[in-house]
């Protein structure tokens, strides 16, 4: 009999589940409202320093203007272009690794190149 595959790995809901496991409810949920709560803060320091910037509801994705290409390389920050949100970007996965202090270093690059 033939299989159908697709590109979702199969591991995938077991580290969902291994974390819940590990962590419990309310540290997997105190996990993810903390990268969301990251996430929102990045975005507004991006626009309260006039950088063009987009971040969906509920994402730990945000997308901004791409910045020069030193601090790309300093950040290995991927390249991505979207004409309907201006051209060149670059985005930032938020996630449990990524603190503050480390965004608020990237922002301080940024700062300076402006």
């Amino acid at each position: 009999m033939p299989m159908i595959n697709c590109s979702r790995s199969a591991l995938s809901p077991l580290k969902l589940w291994w974390i819940i496991k590990h962590e419990g409810i309310e540290g997997f949920t105190e996990q993810a409202n903390g990268i969301l709560e990251r996430a929102a803060w990045l975005k507004a320091q991006l626009d309260e320093m006039g950088w063009p910037a987009w971040l969906e509801p509920m994402s730990n994705t945000v997308y901004f203007k791409h910045p020069p290409e030193a601090i790309a390389k300093k950040y290995d920050l991927a390249p991505d272009h979207d004409d309907r949100l201006g051209g060149d970007l670059s985005h930032i996965v938020v996630m449990q690794h990524v603190t503050k202090e480390r965004l608020q270093n990237f922002l301080d690059d940024l700062a300076a190149a402006k």
